[in-house]
């Protein structure tokens, strides 16, 4: 089943596009963007910038072993920012020939920017 975007008259190449019109294309994207969102908020409004050093890698073993300083949240962020529009695009590339593929990559984004955002949220209750 196609699903009718309410701002295909905007975009007019969309409407000849088969595979931005699929519902799992459409959930997947939706989902990670709305994940990635929740990440760039939550990294804006809990770190403060600061001089001091935060912990960025925490074992059960050694506690924390890798410190940086505090924009390197937002790298945390910007990845799945980045990993979205990479894998959407790839997806794209890939749907004609690998349809299969192209599901298990945006689904895999997904699954990643949840990870990243579960990690974030873990990472940042060390800092404050």
């Amino acid at each position: 089943m196609l699903v009718k975007l309410p701002f295909m008259p905007l975009f007019p190449s969309l409407r000849k596009d088969l595979y931005h019109r699929l519902p799992w294309v459409i959930w997947n994207v939706a989902i990670s963007f709305v994940l990635n969102a929740a990440t760039w908020v939550y990294v804006y409004f809990t770190i403060e910038p600061s001089v001091d050093p935060i912990p960025l890698h925490i074992t059960v073993y050694f506690g924390i072993d890798f410190i940086g300083p505090f924009w390197y949240f937002y790298l945390l962020a910007a990845s799945g920012t980045l990993m979205t529009i990479f894998n959407g695009g790839v997806g794209r590339m890939l749907y004609r020939d690998e349809p299969r593929l192209a599901a298990a990559l945006l689904t895999f984004t997904t699954v990643m920017n949840a990870f990243l955002c579960a990690i974030t949220v873990y990472l940042s209750t060390f800092v404050l």
